[in-house]
C-alpha cells in the first residue's frame, strides 16, 4: 500500500500528526519489502 493510498496515513497527515504519518510510512515500508526479497530470491534461483 502506498502512503498517498492510505486513509490513516492522510488523515494523520491532515492534522499534523507527524510522527504517526511517519510510523505509518515505515509500517507500510516493512509490508512491501517481505514480497520484493522473496521475488528477488526467486529470480536469482533461476539464474
Amino acid at each position: 500500500m502506498m502512503p498517498e493510498n492510505d486513509i490513516e496515513y492522510l488523515r494523520a497527515v491532515a492534522v499534523g500528526d507527524l510522527a504517526k504519518a511517519s510510523g505509518l510510512e515505515n509500517m507500510d515500508r516493512l509490508i512491501a519489502r517481505e514480497p520484493v526479497y522473496v521475488a528477488m530470491v526467486c529470480v536469482k534461483q533461476k539464474i
